[in-house]
C-alpha cells in the first residue's frame, strides 16, 4: 500500500500546505456531515407506511 496512505501520511505527504489551509480542510469536512433533519409531514409517513406494507407482502 502507498506509504501516503499510513499513518498521518496525508499531511506528511503535503508539508507545502499553509497550516490555514490544513485548518480549513479538517473545519469542512466537519460542516459536511452537520446536517438538519428533513422534516417530513403526516401524510408524508403515510405514504412511507403504506409502501413499507406494500413491500413486505
Amino acid at each position: 500500500m502507498s506509504k501516503k496512505l499510513e499513518a498521518n501520511g496525508l499531511w506528511e505527504s503535503s508539508r507545502m500546505m499553509l497550516p490555514q489551509h490544513k485548518e480549513r480542510i479538517i473545519q469542512h469536512r466537519t460542516q459536511i456531515h452537520v446536517q438538519a433533519k428533513p422534516l417530513i409531514h403526516e401524510d408524508e409517513w403515510e405514504i412511507i407506511a403504506q409502501n413499507l406494507r406494500m413491500s413486505l407482502n
